[in-house]
């Protein structure tokens, strides 16, 4: 009996695929698609760099025990004068800082292990490609609950097509099409929740200084040469670090040996967090609207496109999900929908019987 391979069943285009039926929006697919593209891109090429380069840091004068112990064990920032003497030697200026100069940063900690984060960095954004999808997988697989479906089940029909789906919705009682409109808003919440969560992590563990990361960039890049204003890429990912550890013999005796050492890394990370903190902040701002724009929705009947087509005393639950069955429906079917929605009730249901289902 041969072995078969566990990666046969797995299929990536899944993660890309548009659904049969569109049951989310644009910002949704933002977050459980775009988002995990961008955070897959940098898990990929930082844990390779980090595992599989076998150089991630390079120790002068280091044999391959004061690589590995300085990698594991993270490094420091190196002092305020070897800095000055590197820059006059390579011809650099000193807005691109290498020292323990990052504000808020008490200067006597300057000698600590203050960047051993590099580790955890593709772990962590493997987390936050988890929750990127949290939010789609509850929606699909548990809150959404195959109403659309339902729905839309006779859509393929050539014939009677609008008719059948108008009479499945007008089933539908005003309280589950709420519950529906609902649920889909805290699944939006949850997106954003998330990209907050993993920029405070983030933020965290790279000096609280990730949230102001872009910002901080954009200050230095409109400044004058010789202000006093401070490249943050170098300072949240210095590449000349200083590490310091302890050897000894079996004698008992011990020496401190301190070693500059390289961390090209950084050179990917400061450019991939710029790109990412930009891609974050895009991503809150277009949720925080999309959500202002649900609420809205609740007070302003006329602000969502399609609620005429109910008219002014319908729902909002009724308006959510009548703008989920426009985005399945091609032009024709979704015209010929609205005319049976309008003047008549579905065949075989009494008028005491759709005003009883429509009111629970």
């Amino acid at each position: 009996m041969g072995l078969t391979n566990p990666w046969s069943d797995l299929n990536f285009k899944k993660l890309f695929k548009r659904d049969e039926i569109i049951m989310d929006d644009f910002v949704f697919r933002l977050h459980h698609q775009i988002n995990f593209f961008v955070l897959g891109l940098g898990v990929l090429f930082i844990f390779a760099e980090n595992y599989l380069d076998g150089r991630a840091i390079v120790c002068r004068g280091a044999d391959e025990y004061a690589n590995k112990f300085c990698w594991l064990h993270g490094t420091g920032y190196i002092g305020a004068d070897l800095e000055n003497q590197l820059g006059a030697f390579s011809g650099a200026n000193s807005e691109c800082r290498m020292s323990a100069n990052i504000q808020g940063l008490d200067k006597s900690r300057a000698d600590e292990r203050m960047t051993s984060y590099y580790i955890w960095l593709p772990f962590l954004l493997l987390v936050c490609m988890g929750l990127s999808k949290l939010a789609r997988t509850l929606w699909k697989e548990v809150l959404e609950g195959g109403l659309l479906k339902d729905l839309l089940l006779r859509r393929r029909q050539e014939t009677i097509c609008g008719e059948k789906i108008a009479c499945e919705f007008k089933l539908q009682g005003k309280r589950k099409l709420l519950n529906y409109a609902l649920f889909y808003i805290f699944c939006e919440v949850l997106n954003l929740l998330s990209v907050l969560l993993c920029v405070g992590v983030f933020d965290k563990i790279l000096f609280n200084r990730f949230w102001s990361y872009g910002s901080d960039f954009i200050t230095y890049t409109s400044s004058e040469r010789g202000s006093g204003v401070s490249n943050p890429m170098c300072e949240i990912f210095p590449t000349v670090v200083s590490c310091s550890f302890v050897s000894g013999g079996s004698s008992g005796g011990s020496d401190l040996n301190n070693h500059i050492c390289i961390l090209s890394n950084n050179l990917f990370n400061m450019y991939y967090f710029l790109i990412l903190w930009f891609w974050w902040i895009f991503l809150i701002l277009v949720s925080l609207v999309q959500i202002i724009y649900r609420i809205t929705g609740v007070f302003v009947p006329g602000l969502m496109s399609s609620s005429k087509d109910l008219g002014a005393k319908s729902s909002f639950g009724q308006r959510f999900v009548l703008g989920r069955i426009k985005l399945n429906l091609d032009p024709d079917s979704y015209s010929e929908f609205c005319r049976e929605l309008r003047p008549k009730m579905c065949r075989g249901e009494s008028q005491e019987e759709h005003i009883r289902l429509n009111s629970a």
